[in-house]
């Protein structure tokens, strides 16, 4: 189901910071070109009082928390705010003419976390940068963080998902993991397929799967429907771009 459509012109947009060109949804996996969604993918899927855990595998940390509190603290009590209302939240700084959105593809997991710390119980971060100094305060507090490499990483997803002490996971995964800041490749396709059915095997323990293309984090939109496609077929979704 097409939440936001892909545009016929999609190759010659631009996701970056703020741009959300489309949004699908399947079960519970949702698929997005900028993962700035992602916090209103789980609102969708997640109930405020139950406690999940956090899976996030990604090239990036994606934990700015820029935004003033006061512009997204409506959101623990409005769960059904609409996709446009989410992605059109904005501040400003000090007065300043320029405006920022809320919501963009680095901060969304703090901002998150603030509204709703019992969806971080433990926490995994399999990314490409070091990210303790920069994790919620209420996760800093927790001795549950854990950063797998890809050495591990792509063959335990469905045991760690199983071992997660009867608490079903939010797993957030940018296909940007997948490359360099040069658009290269740095994994085989067969080491994506054997991580993505690891991660199928685990689908039983996993409350709300999002995935961003992050087409420019992956050197094109090419480069990002390429493994996207990949992802779906392994995945048994019928999504093809």
């Amino acid at each position: 189901m097409w939440i936001r459509k892909l545009p016929e012109n999609f190759r010659e947009k631009e996701s970056n910071i703020t741009e959300l060109n489309f949004l699908y949804k399947e079960k519970n996996i949702y698929v997005m070109d900028n993962h700035l969604a992602a916090g209103w993918c789980w609102l969708q899927e997640l109930k405020p009082e139950n406690s999940y855990n956090f899976f996030h595998v990604d090239r990036h940390r994606d934990l700015l928390c820029n935004a003033p509190t006061d512009k997204y603290l409506p959101l623990k009590d409005n769960f059904h705010i609409s996709l446009d209302e989410y992605t059109d939240l904005e501040f400003s700084n000090n007065g300043s003419d320029y405006v920022y959105k809320v919501f963009q593809w680095d901060n969304y997991i703090k901002q998150i976390n603030y509204l709703f710390p019992n969806w971080f119980i433990q926490c995994y971060f399999a990314t490409h940068e070091y990210v303790e100094d920069d994790l919620p305060e209420a996760t800093k507090k927790m001795d549950i963080i854990y950063n797998p490499d890809s050495f591990e990483l792509y063959d335990n997803i469905n045991y760690w998902l199983r071992e997660g002490k009867g608490t079903k996971w939010i797993f957030n995964f940018d296909l940007d993991y997948f490359f360099n800041d040069k658009g290269m490749q740095l994994f085989t396709d067969d080491y994506i397929r054997a991580m993505i059915q690891n991660l199928k095997n685990g689908m039983e323990y996993v409350a709300v799967l999002t995935i961003a293309l992050s087409p420019e984090c992956c050197g094109s939109w090419n480069n990002a429907i390429r493994i996207m496609n990949i992802v779906a077929e392994e995945l048994e979704i019928e999504l093809r771009l």
